[in-house]
């Protein structure tokens, strides 16, 4: 965690940028959050109902996620704000993950191929066109954001098991 606080503060273009991007892409499903739109009138007015809906068709994360963040109780504002406010976090954490992975080397130049990323990532169509759908919006964020981490995670653990062996590290987790 102190080694992603440094990378942001040695990086503030780039967070500044990263936001930038995400309030001019999404900005105008805030602006418009006091639309209800088809769907979201039953999330407004049976909260309850649909949670155990989401339970029945097998969508646990979900509902985890969404008890876990107290989102279950639809307020379209806010979840449009966790939803850019996650969105900037996953990029900004899959940004310092590349860095740590890349080579000495190679980790002063990649800043270009950040900005690059974070602005095509934020502005996929198709991103945009499944938030326009606010009430997973967030959830689906925080899901993309634990895929990376677990991917970084599981990518140096590779790592280590081919410089070390796998029977080294299998005793290491095993003791």
């Amino acid at each position: 965690m102190k080694e992603f606080i440094r990378f942001i503060k040695r990086h503030p273009v780039l967070f500044i940028y990263t936001t930038i991007i995400t309030v001019l892409t999404y900005g105008g499903f805030w602006l418009n959050s006091g639309d209800i739109l088809t769907d979201t009138e039953t999330y407004i007015t049976h909260p309850a109902d649909t949670i155990n809906v989401f339970l029945r068709v097998g969508r646990f994360g979900l509902v985890l996620t969404k008890k876990l963040f107290s989102t279950e109780v639809y307020s379209s504002s806010m979840t449009v704000l966790y939803m850019m406010a996650a969105m900037v976090l996953l990029c900004l954490v899959f940004d310092f993950c590349v860095h740590r992975l890349a080579d000495e080397q190679y980790r002063n130049s990649l800043l270009p191929f950040f900005l690059v990323f974070n602005g095509l990532y934020i502005s996929s169509p198709v991103l945009i066109h499944q938030f326009y759908f606010t009430y997973q919006a967030f959830e689906m964020v925080f899901a993309f954001l634990l895929s990376v981490i677990s991917a970084y995670l599981i990518f140096g653990w590779a790592v280590r098991v081919s410089k070390k062996g796998l029977r080294t590290e299998a005793l290491h987790l095993a003791g």
